[in-house]
Order: structure tokens, then sequence, then C-alpha cells
């Protein structure tokens, strides 16, 4: 170390900078790590250190080694020093006044080498020997230059790779066309959403900037995010910067203050929008904002309208006509996902019975009206508490029929929390519909305390009440013909078993939701138990919460115990259920792939297991405590 200073301080001199030197002393340690790597220095020993930094210094910047002579490669050793050398006010520069640069590179060269020749002669030797072996080479390969040429082109290749090597726990990334780095960028915006990610990644780099600014990563515009400023002027500088004919898909989620201009606005830069999402924008005027989209939005495929027009926020219903004409007009024949859900809908029944006028209706697939006529008030904690329910009841039945026969291609039904009366029916006695149907959600949980205002029925054992749906019979023939059926919520119905018997034995059914029914009223257990027992080889979800009838602890026990084959269960919903110790020893035995469970409420269960089970880890647990009992 001692040795490197001093011949920093022996160059500085050199230079006419004595008092920068001096300075230059106290700090010799920063110097010495600042233009000596590691690698430089792994090769060397201490004793030579000052020499080793002399001898990097020098040939650091040393050109690549070429087929010409020994002469011209002697002086381009030193091109290094020249270049340094030519930046700096030292005492070099006074010699060539007379124009002799030549010969006061000369100097400097025999003082460097006197200097070297001073600190380590022997190193000064080695150096000379490995340099004349250098040198040599050439002169033996110039006939085959080829040779030479693809060894500098193997050495530049080594080079480069080098590049892409770990340094200081920072990934050095290769460097890849801003092209590429926006294909990567869309499949983290599927899941993480446009926003905030496309924004913050643009402080990265240049070429992050650029990849970002492409307008394939602006083609899904997902505003909902968290944390993000919902005010006009964001609206209007991300719809002037970002948003445009190119966009597909824009999501505008939860912007409460969002009005009918600043809709339009949006609406006519996004002239080939195929998904729209304006779910809990409350302050839109309904009748604006389906003319809107009418002129706006031909191709429009995906509508989300979910809680626009709430039932105790608004003083009217949304009529029937306004959705009706929408829906009959030639700008909604694209329609393909239409989500009304959690809005307050006036004569829905006239709403349902117009289905075969829908230009929409031969090519929809996701129909979403859960809660249209059932309001509801929340409080608490993420609004998880109902404080207040009303119900509007249709004036008369519906013919459920006119929509299965519209709706060929339906995928999704969704009419949870509805009050209907299905008794009328145009459909015939072995009429099958909805052939490709997979998902059915028919729950009618929040109509069980309304008690008052509808036909409920309490079993002997005093049990909480099930909701009897009127008009069930002319229902059940409305999916007795699914054969796609993967998830089916038939929870608080009164007479779900039924539905169940009504079902084929090789459904693909993976979700089954009865919590709150009433199975053993109108079922025998055993028939009801091989039912269920045939689908538990593909079911990865079960809900059996809140059932407690008197036979519905011998069924549940044996549908478990006696269950012999593989379950594909990955979560079950048991709080409440008199499930017994060893059933469930025998459910976390077949089912492998158990990642949550509710036990919470089990009276049969050991202490200390009655509570809700979440997580691989939790569930191994479990299994253990109870092979210990």
């Amino acid at each position: 170390m001692n040795q490197f200073v001093s011949a920093v301080i022996s160059r500085m001199n050199q230079s006419g900078k004595k008092k920068k030197a001096i300075k230059k002393k106290a700090s010799a340690e920063q110097l010495y790590e600042s233009f000596v790597t590691k690698d430089d220095w792994a090769s060397d020993d201490s004793d030579n250190s000052g020499y080793a930094a002399v001898k990097v210094r020098r040939t650091k910047k040393r050109p690549a080694f070429s087929s010409s002579s020994s002469s011209e490669e002697s002086e381009s050793n030193y091109d290094s020093d020249e270049s340094d050398d030519a930046n700096e006010p030292s005492s070099s520069r006074r010699k060539t006044k007379n124009g002799n640069k030549e010969t006061a590179a000369k100097g400097k060269r025999g003082k460097a080498t006197s200097v070297r020749s001073k600190k380590s002669p022997k190193k000064v030797e080695a150096k000379k020997s490995e340099s004349n072996g250098r040198r040599s080479a050439p002169k033996r390969q110039r006939n085959g230059s080829s040779s030479t040429t693809t060894t500098v082109a193997e050495k530049a290749s080594a080079s480069n790779s080098t590049k892409l090597e770990i340094k200081s726990n920072n990934i050095i990334l290769p460097p890849l066309p801003a092209e590429v780095w926006a294909k990567i960028f869309c499949y983290v915006i599927a899941d993480v959403g446009t926003m905030p990610f496309l924004l913050r990644i643009t402080r990265v780099g240049r070429v992050f900037r650029d990849a970002a600014w492409n307008k394939i990563c602006w083609r899904d515009v997902r505003m909902d995010a968290q944390g993000l400023t919902r005010s006009r002027e964001c609206l209007e500088h991300f719809s002037e910067s970002f948003i445009g004919h190119h966009t597909r898909q824009l999501s505008l989620s939860h912007w409460e203050e969002l009005t009918i201009e600043d809709l339009d606005m949006i609406l006519y830069r996004t002239s080939r929008l195929t998904s729209l999402d304006i779910s809990f924008c409350r302050k839109l005027e309904i009748s604006e904002m389906l003319n809107c989209l009418k002129i706006r939005l031909p191709q429009l495929r995906s509508l989300d309208l979910t809680y626009v027009h709430e039932y105790f926020t608004q003083a009217k219903p949304i009529k029937a006509d306004l959705l009706a004409d929408y829906l009959k007009s030639e700008e909604s024949a694209n329609l393909r996902y239409l989500y009304l859900n959690g809005n307050y809908i006036g004569q829905l029944e006239k709403l349902l019975e117009t289905a075969s006028s829908w230009k929409c209706a031969g090519e929809l697939q996701t129909l979403d009206m859960s809660g249209v006529n059932t309001g509801r008030s929340h409080s608490g904690k993420d609004g998880a508490r109902v404080t207040q329910i009303a119900v509007h009841h249709c004036t008369r039945p519906v013919d459920l029929g006119i929509l299965a026969k519209a709706t060929p291609k339906l995928v999704t039904l969704r009419l949870a929390e509805v009050s209907l009366d299905y008794s009328a029916t145009t459909l015939d006695e072995n009429e099958k519909v909805w052939p490709l149907l997979e998902n059915v959600d028919l729950a009618c949980e929040l109509l069980l305390s309304q008690s008052a205002t509808m036909s409920a029925a309490t079993n002997s054992s005093g049990n909480r009440p099930s909701y009897r749906v009127p008009g069930f019979s002319h229902l059940l023939q409305l999916f007795s013909g699914c054969r796609q059926l993967k998830d089916l919520t038939l929870n608080g119905i009164d007479g779900a078993s039924d539905l169940l018997l009504l079902l084929d034995d090789d459904l693909p059914l993976q979700q089954l939701q009865l919590r709150r029914c009433r199975l053993m009223a109108y079922t025998d257990a055993e028939t009801l138990r091989g039912k269920i027992e045939q689908y538990l080889p593909t079911l990865r979800e079960l809900d059996f919460g809140w059932i407690n009838e008197g036979s519905f602890e011998n069924f549940l026990n044996s549908l478990f115990t006696e269950f012999t084959g593989e379950g594909q269960l990955m979560k079950v919903n048991l709080i409440g259920c008199p499930i017994t110790t060893e059933a469930l020893r025998a459910l976390l035995d077949r089912n492998q792939h158990l990642e949550w469970i509710d036990l919470t409420s089990c009276r049969s269960v050991v202490r200390g297991c009655k509570r809700l089970h979440s997580g691989v880890a939790d569930i191994r647990e479990l299994r253990r405590s109870l092979r210990r009992i």
C-alpha cells in the first residue's frame, strides 16, 4: 500500500500538482479502490502492489491485439498515457514548446521506465518477457490472418458474455429491444394491472420508459388501482396521453365522481373499445349513459354496470324499458358479457320476457342479475355487516323459459337473491335448454331474513328456515338438461336436494354450495349420499355450512367415512355441522390437496380444532393432531 501511495505521488509530482498530491495522500485507500478492481489485484502480491497499480493504470486502455508490426505495437502500448496526460497541465506540456511532441513522449516513457525499474526490477523483466511473447504471436500468423480474426472475435464475444455476470448483488439485464420488453410487460399487466405498474416502470431507465409507452401495453387499461388519484384532471391527462383508439379494455371501477361528461370524453377517444367496466360509478344517469354507449361503442363485447344504481341510494328504480331498448338496438349485437348485479331494476319480469328480441341474445355467454330487486345496506369494516334488507317483489310470475330459448350459448347465469316467481313456463315437458351452462347461482340467503314477506319453512328441530322458491318445480326443468355444470350454488333454497337428484351422474362438478339448505326433508339420506359421493372425485369446493338437521349427522359422517376413493377437495366449509372426529380424520386423509377448512361451532370435534384452518401448514398440523387422538 505504501508503494502504491508513493507511485501516485511521484506521478502527480511529474504533472506539477504537488499540493493536490498531498491532499490525495490522505485518501490513498479511496484511490486504491477507485481505478483498480478486485479482479485486477487477484493475482498480485502484496509486496509489488505499487508496481501492480502502475501496471493496471498503463495496460487498462491497451487496444485489442492485432497483426501489426512490433514497432507499431510498441508505440500503441503507451497511447493511454498520452491520452491521460494530454488533459493535464503538466510539465510534459511545457516540453512541447518547440513543437517536438515525439521527443516529449519519449522522455516521459523513459521516466516511467526508470520508475518501474527502481520499484520492482524483477516484475519489469517478467513483463518484458511476456510482452515479447505476445508480440511474436502475430509475426508467426501473418500468413494466416483469418485465424487471428477468429481469435479476436472469440475474445470479443467472451468479453461481451461477462456483462451478464452478477456484481455486488445487482443483476445486469441483457440488452433486449424495447419491443421485447413491452411484450414482457403485457404479461405482468395481466396479473397486477396497468396502473400504477407502468408509471413506476418508466422511472427505471430509458429502455423501460420506451417500452412502457408502447401502445400494446395500453390495450388493457385498468384505472381502479388503490392509491390512484380519482379526479377529473387525472382522467383528462390519461385520456389525452395514454388512452386512444388502440385501447380495447377499460376499467373505471369505483370512480364515484365520474360524470356523464367525463365518460363521453373518454369514450370519444376509445371508439374501438370492446370491454368497459364502470361498476360503482353511482353518479351516472342511466338513460344518458346508455345513449352514450349506443353512439360511442358499437363494438362493445363486455359491459359491467355493477352497483351503478343501488336500492338504498336511488329513489326510483331503473326502468326495464331503458335496458330493453339498449339490448334491442343494433349497437349491442356484439355483447357477450352483461353484468347488472346490485342494481335496483323495476319490473324485472318484463325485462326477462323481452329476451327473444335482444340482438345479443343468440351469442350471450354471461348474464349476472344477482340482487337486482333486493337492496341491502352495509356497515362495519369493509362493509361486511348487512344492517338493512329490502325486497322488491315481482307483481306476476316470470317465464324464464323465454330467456332459456333465446340464449342457447349461455355459460354463466347468476340470479342470486332475486325474488322471482317461476310458476309460468312455455317449455315442453321433455324440452332441454342451456346445454353449455357451466355456472349457476340461485342463492337465497338474504331472503331468509324476510320471513314476513316470503314463504319460509321451519323444520321440527327448530333450525334456521329455508326459502321455498315459488314455482321451484318449473325451475328444476330448466337445469335438468345441463350436461356441463361445474359450479352450482343453491344456498338457502328449500328442496335443493330435488335439483341434485335430477342432475346427471357424470357431471364435471367442481363447486357445490348448499349452505343453510334443508336436504333431509324431502329426500332419503342414502339416496342423496350416493348422489354426492359420485361428485367427490371431481369436487374442488364443498359447502355444508349451518346444516344441522336431525338426520344430517348420519348422512355427513357416512359420506366421508365410507368414501374410499381419492378426493380433490381444496376448500370445505363445515361451520356449525355435526361432523365427528372420525369423519373429519377420513376427510383429511382422502383429500391431500386440502388448503382451507372451517370447523367453527362443530360441537363433535375435539377442543382446539374448532376454528378456521387456512394454509397447507395449518392443515398438516390439523392432520397430526387428529392422529394423536
